[in-house]
């Protein structure tokens, strides 16, 4: 009867270290490395920029266009229809579509999503406003 307790403890045992190690092996796959990383210093913290400057965004074509011509409608387009044709643009121009696309790609995509964004926006409120 002892050798089954001992036994049935011992694979208890071998069971909790397999799964904290492999617990520990998941937590450093996530993390990116199989080291854990050291906090920086406090000399490496003021070295350090705190916050990156964001650089100044250029003015988009959006100011020069009118928000239906940005969308591809008419003046008088009903709310309905531009939803619509927000949904469609807005997926054909989304970041995460064109995330394995060139970098320049990426970016040309993304200011047009802005301008729709922006004339979507304006024609919404516009409408709701009438």
């Amino acid at each position: 009867m002892q050798w089954l307790v001992m036994s049935l403890a011992l694979y208890f045992i071998v069971g909790w270290v397999r799964s904290t190690i492999e617990k520990g092996k998941r937590r450093a796959l996530r993390a990116g490395s199989s080291r854990r990383s050291k906090p920086p210093t406090r000399d490496e913290k003021r070295a350090s920029p705190s916050k990156k400057k964001s650089p100044e965004r250029p003015e988009t074509r959006s100011s020069a266009r009118q928000p239906h011509e940005v969308l591809g409608l008419d003046e008088d387009a009903p709310l309905e229809v531009i939803q619509a044709r927000y949904k469609k643009l807005a997926v054909e121009y989304h970041p995460d579509k064109l995330a394995k696309s060139a970098p320049e790609l990426q970016r040309i995509a993304g200011e047009r999503l802005r301008e729709i964004n922006a004339a979507y926006s304006e024609l919404v409120r516009s409408r709701r406003d009438d």
